[in-house]
């Protein structure tokens, strides 16, 4: 499910086949109705991020490939939970500055 809500930002849901949202995502330049409980929404610096979560689980694996392709653009990915291998809250930045967040439901329900 996909919504607009302004021009530069979109909402996405992911729902899996029973009905359950498993993703919720929200992309955009600046928008103060979508945040994570620490605070951090599209417009967070990398420093924002850095301070309210700390060194992500996951930097240049996920960036290394499109370095050549988007050179200004990063992705952080954070894990919750004991055992997670993947984020389940990830942070695109443009220029150091957040562009999609990203939070996605990894494990059984």
């Amino acid at each position: 499910w996909d919504y607009l809500f302004r021009p530069d930002v979109r909402a996405e849901f992911g729902i899996d086949a029973d009905g359950y949202c498993t993703q919720i995502g929200v992309m955009g330049t600046r928008w103060g109705g979508a945040r994570t409980e620490r605070g951090v929404g599209l417009g967070s610096t990398l420093g924002d991020v850095m301070l309210d979560y700390g060194p992500p689980l996951l930097y240049n694996e996920l960036t290394m490939d499109q370095a050549e392709v988007e050179p200004n653009l990063t992705v952080m990915s954070y894990a919750f939970g004991i055992g997670r291998p993947l984020g389940n809250i990830n942070f695109t930045l443009e220029n150091n500055k957040v562009t999609a967040i990203q939070i996605a439901q990894l494990g059984v329900r």
